[in-house]
């Protein structure tokens, strides 16, 4: 990744010791995660993504397991959930570990079972995290920012993911034509119009005032975006009417909508509602400066003097989405009081994978559509 095209928030980075609940501290680093209660390292798991041809691609893998004597039994589930949930940040399905590396009572919890990979067993890891939830969730309080870590780190997954192909990569890599980026410019204003609209459900549905207000403020900071899309493809001499009052979204945006609009119709659940414009927020909101400047570039290379023109609906939503006071991070401080429980939390995740797949697929589909002037 070149320099300055990604930026960390302080939802995002990565801390060496954190603490997590009272006296407990967790340690990841590499493969390896730690439990330290009171100052003394109790648990020390080892575990990575599937790698070699007997394990599946589905598998987030086990491989060792230091337990202290004197670790409790919640203390040991505690442990073990904090190393699923990389897996789950990963899009893994199933957790696999070597037989005979947990005792029977934990084989038995999770629900783990021989499978085809000699000498391992296998459980599904929505049920693992489930059931190692349950055990010390009655006993271990979290502090209400370590649920919210996975969502963040779910979204900074997204984000990095977004430069290995398409739109983002092809930025990057200086591979970009003015037909594209109209296109993509296109793509955005079909989708950012329906952004003010689903604040606005997010306030209807709404019971805790505070959590109103999060979402009414928001929507006022929202408005007209769609006309930010506009001024820039105007200076492209696109067909801004034609975007406005008769573009159809491709099916990448179509997918992309239908899914924020299901979450309005079906759940009425404004917190869950939420995940669609994060997902939006954490790609802008993590893009750095050295991403615009790379996309000025191109876009003086076709001949226009004033790049900055053609770029803004980008450089703006970096201000308004990135940094400790944008939208992303006020969304991560909103989210701590509301998901506070494994249960909670997975629901929300899954919303986050599936938009965040949608949302990146409109970049590399609109990519894919315009090949012929790439």
């Amino acid at each position: 990744m070149h320099e300055g095209v990604l930026v960390e928030s302080s939802a995002t980075k990565a801390a060496p010791l954190l603490e997590v609940a009272d006296g407990i501290e967790l340690i990841h680093d590499g493969n390896r995660d730690e439990l330290i209660v009171n100052g003394t390292t109790l648990v020390t798991i080892e575990s990575a993504p599937a790698l070699g041809e007997q394990a599946s691609a589905a598998c987030w893998c086990i491989s060792r397991v230091l337990v202290a004597p004197a670790t409790t039994r919640e203390q040991l589930c505690f442990a073990l959930y904090q190393s699923l949930r990389r897996g789950r940040i990963a899009c893994k399905t199933v957790v696999s570990v070597p037989t005979g590396m947990l005792d029977a009572q934990m084989v038995a919890l999770i629900q783990a079972t021989p499978s085809k990979r000699a000498g391992h067993l296998a459980a599904r890891l929505d049920i693992a995290l489930s059931k190692l939830a349950q055990t010390f969730e009655p006993v271990i309080r979290a502090k209400p920012m370590y649920y919210v870590q996975e969502v963040a780190d779910t979204v900074r997954a997204h984000v990095t993911s977004a430069f290995a192909e398409g739109f983002f990569k092809a930025v990057v890599d200086g591979h970009v034509t003015k037909e594209q980026y109209i296109y993509i410019l296109a793509q955005q204003h079909a989708y950012v119009r329906f952004t003010t609209r689903i604040l606005g459900y997010c306030v209807a549905y709404a019971q805790d005032p505070l959590l109103r207000r999060h979402f009414a403020k928001h929507l006022t900071e929202e408005v007209n975006h769609e006309k930010i899309l506009e001024a820039d493809l105007a200076y492209l001499a696109a067909d801004v009417d034609y975007v406005v009052q008769d573009l159809e979204a491709n099916p990448a945006t179509t997918q992309f909508v239908l899914g924020e609009l299901a979450l309005v119709s079906h759940f009425h659940d404004p917190v869950l509602l939420t995940a669609a414009p994060l997902v939006a927020e954490g790609i802008s909101g993590h893009l750095g400066k050295g991403f615009v400047e790379k996309l000025e570039n191109i876009v003086r290379s076709w001949g226009l003097s004033e790049p900055q023109r053609a770029t803004r609906f980008f450089s703006s939503h970096i201000e308004y989405d990135g940094g400790d006071d944008g939208h992303f991070q006020g969304s991560m401080q909103m989210l701590s009081t509301h998901l506070t429980c494994e249960r909670e939390l997975r629901r929300y995740v899954a919303a986050v994978h599936g938009l965040g797949e949608c949302f990146l697929r409109i970049y590399s589909e609109s990519m894919r559509e315009t090949d012929a002037w790439g």
